[in-house]
């Protein structure tokens, strides 16, 4: 569009040839980070978990990657659950690593689940600070729920070739 303008004793601004100005409409972002990826990292022997590295699938806000409220670890036996201690998340280019205080013995696998809180300070990098959408329903705010065992990717802390360890990894997107 075109606009000319006249000032209060007369004078008319020429009219240019071409538009001078560019409208641009940016459109805010409302989707939620999601869980991508769990990565177990072993011990050399492969009995023990000594990181849990999680892969969103965007950048977050840093603070609320590092807050260790929005994550817990906990061993769950019928009724009864018990937390697992973990140092401070630490957030890196888009993953987010969980150490246990006490490294976690791989035949317990399946009883150790972790939650990561929609609910909590857990958000992505935008404007908006959309929390994460961790049951995956397209709304940001519910909380990621797994097993340690459903098939989390696995590397061993060896001098294994990269080959050699890949071909005991199994991958695993979370559903």
């Amino acid at each position: 569009f075109f606009s000319v303008a006249t000032d209060n004793v007369g004078h008319v601004q020429v009219r240019p040839r071409t538009a001078g100005a560019d409208t641009t409409t940016q459109v805010p972002d409302t989707t939620g980070p999601t869980i991508d990826r769990i990565d177990l990292v072993r011990d050399a022997r492969g009995k023990k978990v000594l990181r849990i590295v999680l892969t969103f699938s965007e950048p977050l806000n840093e603070a609320g990657a590092e807050t260790l409220a929005n994550y817990v670890l906990e061993t769950r036996k019928r009724t009864r659950s018990t937390p697992v201690p973990l140092r401070t998340p630490v957030y890196d280019a888009g993953t987010v690593t969980l150490t246990p205080v006490k490294a976690l013995s791989a035949k317990k696998l399946p009883t150790v689940f972790l939650t990561a809180r929609g609910t909590g300070t857990l958000t992505d990098a935008s404007t908006n600070l959309n929390r994460l959408d961790g049951d995956r329903d397209g709304t940001p705010g519910g909380d990621f729920v797994r097993s340690l065992s459903q098939g989390a990717t696995t590397s061993r802390r060896s001098r294994l070739s990269r080959r050699r360890a890949s071909s005991r990894c199994s991958s695993w997107l979370a559903c």
